[in-house]
């Protein structure tokens, strides 16, 4: 049976970056570095291996720890050839304002491990709107990539996007989510959505969600797990069958009895 553990706690983000992050290799070979907007790759004594591009945020290593999928933001046409970019999809839901070409966007690519690093150079898989990327994900099946992104400066909900590698397919499944996602099966993600729109910031009650992602379906297999305070949640990660995540407790008035005589 599964269990969901809270871990009461705080999360605060200075202004819109976040100023470092670090993404170790599975085999703990190599890990992606990124400090400011310089995103480099590293071995395991610390020393470069490769500079890759230039980012803001994101990254998730494949489970052989020969690919690295992160974010960079790009407006030059040159990083992204012709036939490299996936398809967008509407099936699930719609899709946000997506760049247009020429405009300034973020870009997410993979990079991949060759005999000579100097060889191993960044693709581009496809492209999002001009805010920074906050978390990436794979899935167990290494079939979908997961993208937590910020959403407009006038509310602090997020976007979620899930990328299917084989079909190069991007889909939307929400535009008002919280900042936590985790996939907790080879095709299922858990999120944060709220419980009515427009969002977290207005509304503050919310679930965490679990959806089945499957690329041929019409609509992804939803369910509420948890009830949660949707921007009190911050971090969430699967322990086998069991969910763990971040949380800010919570307290509520109780219900007014009538006052003796």
């Amino acid at each position: 049976m599964r269990a969901l553990c809270m871990v009461c706690g705080c999360l605060f983000l200075v202004g819109c970056h976040l100023p470092a992050q670090m993404s170790w290799s599975p085999d703990g070979s190599k890990a992606g570095y990124r400090v400011n907007d310089q995103f480099v790759i590293i071995n395991a004594d610390g020393k470069m291996l490769t500079p890759v591009q230039k980012s803001i945020g994101g990254m998730a290593w494949t489970a052989d720890s020969k690919t690295l999928y992160f974010a960079s933001m790009s407006d030059e046409e040159s990083i992204l050839p012709a036939g490299q970019l996936g398809k967008v999809s509407d099936q699930w839901a719609r899709p946000g304002d997506l760049p247009e070409p020429g405009e300034s966007r973020m870009v997410v690519s993979s990079w991949q491990e060759a005999a000579d690093p100097k060889k191993a150079g960044p693709i581009a898989l496809f492209t999002l709107p001009d805010h920074p990327v906050w978390h990436l994900a794979v899935s167990p099946d290494q079939e979908w990539l997961a993208v937590i992104q910020a959403g407009s400066a006038k509310g602090n909900d997020c976007s979620l996007y899930a990328f299917h590698l084989p079909s190069k397919t991007l889909y939307t499944l929400s535009a008002t989510c919280g900042l936590p996602m985790c996939f907790t099966g080879a095709n299922r993600l858990a999120f944060v959505e709220p419980q009515t729109k427009p969002g977290c910031v207005e509304n503050g009650a919310g679930f965490v969600v679990e959806v089945q992602l499957k690329h041929d379906a019409p609509a992804p297999e939803r369910r509420q797990l948890i009830n949660v305070v949707c921007d009190k949640a911050f971090w969430m990660q699967p322990i086998g069958d069991d969910l763990l995540f971040t949380a800010v407790p919570m307290n509520f008035p109780s219900r007014v009895t009538d006052a003796p005589d």
